[in-house]
């Protein structure tokens, strides 16, 4: 800027944000000059928090989950109605039970600008259980066969095993046809969002489809 006769204290109004300098020139009665700067930053943006995406649905007590900050912080952690304490970009959210939690993250910029971010997830350890809903009867006369369970939770992904030829996707119901006469067996398990699996439910039955 120009410069200008000035008092001191002086003040200066409407600054942007950014880095500013002010420089003060003084000048005695002999004509001596003397001068001194002062540099300083203004800053009136609060700071980001951002979450590394993460599983929203876990089987596990731990989750280790990863932030950044927009700027240089310190930062404070809780989980859930706990305490805040100071923590850095990485943070390890031990001995959950089951349920909902949540992370808070409130970080705090070298201007005081502060902000408090968080992220949601739960802990799964239960694993479903299943029962069979429909099946062949013991001895059946049919080459197709259809299998349904019913689950203690929704939104599972089966697996099926017929006669040993190992596991696959399937689904509830499934069908499987052109099944040969003689004696079969099922497997059915089943896995949660969380990743826990179900035990293994089985069922044997025999095809007949010869006339005597």
């Amino acid at each position: 800027g120009l410069w200008s006769a000035c008092p001191s204290p002086m003040a200066v109004a409407s600054l942007g944000e950014g880095a500013h300098t002010v420089t003060v020139r003084g000048t005695d009665r002999a004509g001596n000059i003397g001068a001194q700067q002062f540099s300083w930053t203004i800053d009136r943006t609060a700071p980001r928090v951002t979450f590394t995406p993460h599983e929203t649905i876990v089987n596990d007590t731990t989750l280790p989950v990863v932030y950044s900050t927009s700027e240089t912080t310190t930062q404070e952690c809780r989980v859930d109605n706990g305490d805040w304490a100071a923590c850095t970009t990485s943070v390890a959210a031990t001995t959950m039970g089951e349920g909902q939690h949540t992370l808070f993250v409130r970080a705090t910029d070298r201007a005081g600008n502060q902000t408090t971010n968080s992220t949601t997830w739960s802990v799964d350890l239960t694993p479903p259980v299943l029962a069979w809903n429909a099946k062949p009867t013991a001895v059946a006369t049919s080459s197709s066969a259809t299998f349904s369970v019913s689950a203690t939770e929704d939104n599972l992904a089966y697996w099926c095993n017929l006669d040993g030829a190992g596991w696959r996707g399937c689904d509830s119901p499934v069908t499987f046809t052109g099944i040969a006469d003689g004696a079969h067996s099922i497997l059915m398990r089943a896995f949660d969002a969380a990743g826990n699996r179900s035990s293994s439910i089985g069922y044997s039955w025999t095809i007949d489809a010869t006339a005597p």
